[in-house]
């Protein structure tokens, strides 16, 4: 019966780390995708969950800016860039795909007017799961405080440019 349940677990544990397909590129940048990946499962289960439920697929690319794309068979990917994995930060990559988890949900239900709207609601979710991350670096919630501040401004005077 421990075997069993022993075998049940390592099944269940395999089979929900392995639902994400992370891209070989660059020097170890999978495994630092890989590490940002089990940051967010042991910080907050529920955040985990929801990466888990929107996030199939991990790339990279050598833009300024870390995004989402879609493919010509409706799949998501988070898209992380080149720059970002060069600040050599596992907690920056987690804050990165828990936000850009939260784009690939709101482009599925198409929830928001606007950008900016769109903007305000994934960096308040990525502050959320930020606050959970013990030894944050200061430079991660100094630019998530910049950023929300600008779009709840943009927002508050309806300039969405």
């Amino acid at each position: 019966m421990k075997v069993l349940l022993l075998f049940y677990t390592l099944l269940v544990f395999s089979t929900a780390s392995s639902q994400i397909l992370v891209d070989q590129a660059g020097d170890d940048w999978k495994s630092r995708v890989d590490s940002a990946l089990l940051k967010i499962q042991h910080t907050d289960s529920a955040t985990w969950k929801f990466v888990n439920d929107y996030v199939l697929h991990i790339s990279f690319w050598n833009g300024e800016f870390s995004t989402t794309e879609i493919d010509n068979h409706g799949k998501w990917s988070v898209v992380i860039s080149a720059s970002d994995i060069r600040l050599n930060s596992v907690n920056n990559i987690a804050c990165i795909i828990v936000h850009e988890s939260y784009h690939i949900y709101s482009a599925q239900r198409n929830i928001y007017k606007t950008v900016c709207e769109e903007e305000l609601a994934a960096y308040t979710f990525e502050q959320a799961f930020q606050a959970k991350i013990p030894n944050l670096e200061t430079w991660i919630n100094n630019s998530t405080t910049y950023w929300l501040e600008l779009y709840k401004d943009r927002v508050k005077t309806k300039d969405f440019k």
